[in-house]
């Protein structure tokens, strides 16, 4: 009767108590390892979102701070040029 057996075994032999420890160490081994793969996952998307965010503040301030020296871009409210004499 095996299941008889697993009842009846002493709690303090230390047999016992060392597979009940290889037990409980398999499980947390596999534990670490799922939370391991969640944090590199979690890690991959927060890159993609800093690159993302990166692209968008660089879209932003190029609208933001147009090109002083290109040609016809005056800044926004800023009066017209008027030509120089000569």
């Amino acid at each position: 009767m095996p299941d008889d057996q697993h009842n009846t075994r002493d709690p303090t032999d230390p047999s016992e108590r060392l597979r009940r420890l290889e037990e409980a160490a398999g499980f947390t081994s596999h534990d670490v390892d799922q939370l391991r793969e969640a944090v590199l996952a979690v890690e991959r998307r927060l890159r993609q979102m800093v690159e993302r965010l990166a692209r968008l503040e660089a879209r932003l301030d190029g609208l933001a701070d147009p090109d002083p020296d290109a040609e016809g871009t005056d800044a926004p409210g800023a009066e017209p040029q008027q030509p120089g004499p000569g």
